[in-house]
């Protein structure tokens, strides 16, 4: 018998305040440091970047598949403006898709990992808060975990 495998959000990503001039860009969001990088043509306001995290508890030393319903999500103002968020892992450009949780057998075990991206910005870009919960925007994920 082992612990049920659960899932937890530990917090949602947001890559701060940002502009964009007449050429448009992207901005990339490391998800080991949450430090995200513009491209020419968009600049960083404001705010505080954050990585969106998760943490897997279960039966430690088990191992468990990760599985994303969308790694493309389409980000809107509300109305017609439009921005795509491509989610990414550090250095392997590619989300988890297996990992082991730490411990031992017969203890409570967790594994935790950060997701960053690549926001792609058109030009001049209209001010607002985009999200995929607006009127057009799309993708949100769902991030399921079983034990393999």
């Amino acid at each position: 018998m082992v612990t049920p495998i659960s899932i937890a959000k530990n917090s949602d990503m947001s890559f701060g305040v940002l502009a964009s001039s007449v050429t448009g860009g992207t901005v990339a969001m490391d998800s080991s440091s949450g430090n995200i990088h513009p491209s020419a043509g968009v600049t960083a306001i404001s705010g505080t970047p954050t990585t969106c995290s998760f943490t897997v508890t279960g039966d430690g030393g088990h191992s468990f598949s990760i599985g994303y319903s969308s790694t493309s999500i389409t980000l809107s103002d509300g109305s017609s403006h439009l921005m795509t968020l491509d989610l990414t892992k550090p250095n392997t450009g590619s989300l988890p898709t297996a990992a082991n949780l730490a411990g031992t057998t017969g203890t409570s075990g967790t594994y935790t990992w950060n997701i960053g991206g690549t926001l792609t910005i058109p030009a001049s870009q209209v001010a607002g808060s985009y999200n995929n919960t607006n009127t057009s925007g799309s993708g949100a994920f769902t991030v399921t975990v079983n034990y393999n």
